[in-house]
């Protein structure tokens, strides 16, 4: 392999396994370390062992030196004779050893292969100076045969301690790599796979891993997109039904209608044409609905900000229903703070989430029943509540209820509610401007919806009146 062009990003970036990248990736972290603790350990083992030598032949080369100090003392100042001692030091010592004089004649020598040019030679240095009554008598050079058989021998076990240590980490290594990658990599491969089967298993894929670290984090995400998946697949089939169950009851009756009109089985007459436009109208909410549905779901709510009265914006609501509210028999009263609540909100949207609001109070409270619409300060907000004592939402239904084309009543009767996006609508309208809209309802007891809006005496910004 050429290291110079080995390049780890681009080994990452290849179409191999994620497997074999993550086998490649941790046996060379693993070789590295293996490699680095040997090359530590053997380092510092022959440093330490190279100084205990030193320190050893250190004692040896000052007993040489005595031993030859005290043969010349003893011989009469005279180094005659000496070559037995030479030899007898030469035979115990790793070196071979000449003495010389002062003047640097060789006066004996150890293997007799060693003679004067031994001093200038790399392999040779000299110990030291042989004194006698503290004047120098001579001078002791040696040259190393090599460690001794007992240095190579503790070295050479050293080394193949560290080999066989290497060898075994390695393998170690290398089975808990596999294990580890096969940890990671099957989850992965499970996921995949049901990414894959997932557009023919009907969004029922789930996938069970058994790890709770990141992988399964990314697991459960998963479980969680197909659970949303199959919700919203549910949720566009019942969109296209309540859309085309909407569509055919205007549009059937404005068909009798016309027909009737055209084969002059009935006259044009008031009744007859304010039907035809009742019809027309549903289908014109119906169609508003929609268009404000898209632009909601696309986050394209425009909103004109103003200084908006929010008692001005309720009592111009309850008297556009009040013939609603008589007919039905419904009362409905408003509470409001002694000062005067003013949101910092788009007047017509505003008014648009509290006739969705108010219609379905109404829808669902019988006759005698009580409806209430209250403002009250709250912090930087107001918060805006309509409640009723009607029917109630079932508890069951309450997490969904602001879902798109959710409707409690799954007959879909016309007296009954419209095509369930009034409540999406009116969430996203809420949180276009910045606020929250929450319901509470209890079966048989009644329902209150309440959402907040920017309290502009609190917000300290400056509505647009341009």
């Amino acid at each position: 392999m050429n290291l110079k062009k080995f390049n780890p990003a681009r080994l990452f970036r290849s179409r191999i396994s994620l497997n074999l990248k993550l086998i490649i990736a941790f046996s060379l972290l693993i070789s590295l370390a293996i490699g680095t603790v040997a090359y530590v350990a053997t380092f510092t083992t022959r440093t330490q062992f190279n100084q205990f030598l030193t320190r050893d032949q250190l004692r040896e080369y000052n007993r040489q030196l005595s031993m030859l100090s005290s043969y010349y003392s003893n011989n009469d100042n005279s180094w005659e004779g000496v070559q037995s001692l030479i030899t007898e030091i030469g035979e115990d010592s790793n070196n071979r050893i000449v003495l010389t004089g002062l003047q640097g004649e060789v006066v004996g020598q150890h293997n007799g292969d060693l003679f004067e040019d031994v001093r200038g030679t790399k392999s040779s240095w000299l110990v030291g100076t042989v004194t006698a009554d503290n004047e120098p008598i001579g001078k002791l050079y040696l040259m190393s045969k090599g460690k001794s058989t007992i240095a190579q021998t503790f070295l050479g076990s050293v080394n193949r301690s560290v080999i066989l240590a290497a060898i075994v980490a390695g393998i170690f290594g290398l089975l808990m790599v596999l294990f580890f990658s096969k940890t990671i990599v099957g989850p992965l491969r499970k996921l995949t796979e049901a990414v894959r089967r997932l557009p023919e298993s009907r969004m029922n894929q789930h996938v069970e891993v058994g790890v709770e670290d990141e992988v399964g984090e990314l697991a459960e995400a998963f479980n969680t997109m197909v659970d949303e998946l199959r919700e919203n697949k549910k949720l566009r089939q019942n969109m296209v039904s309540d859309v085309a169950h909407e569509l055919r009851n205007p549009t059937a009756n404005l068909e009798g209608y016309l027909e009737s009109l055209k084969n002059g089985v009935m006259e044009p007459d008031r009744e007859i044409l304010a039907s035809l436009h009742e019809e027309s109208l549903l289908l014109h909410n119906l169609i508003d609905d929609l268009q404000d549905l898209a632009q909601a779901e696309a986050g394209r709510i425009q909103l004109d900000l103003q200084l908006v009265s929010l008692k001005q914006v309720v009592d111009h609501l309850v008297e556009s229903f009040h013939p609603r509210l008589e007919k039905q028999g419904i009362s409905l009263k408003t509470d409001f703070p002694p000062e005067s609540p003013e949101a910092l909100a788009d007047s017509n949207r505003v008014t648009q989430v509290l006739r969705n609001l108010l219609k379905n109070a109404i829808t669902h409270t019988s006759e005698g029943g009580e409806i209430e619409i209250s403002v009250e300060p709250a912090g930087d907000y107001y918060k805006v509540r309509v409640s009723d004592n009607g029917e109630g939402i079932p508890e069951e239904d309450l997490p969904y209820i602001f879902e798109r084309f959710y409707r409690v009543d799954k007959s879909r009767a016309r007296n009954t509610g419209g095509t369930g996006l009034g409540l999406t609508i009116a969430k996203k309208i809420v949180e276009a401007h910045g606020g929250e809209i929450s319901v509470n309802s209890a079966k048989g007891e009644g329902t209150t919806f309440t959402f907040t809006l920017p309290n502009y005496d609190k917000s300290g910004i400056p509505p647009d009146l341009s």
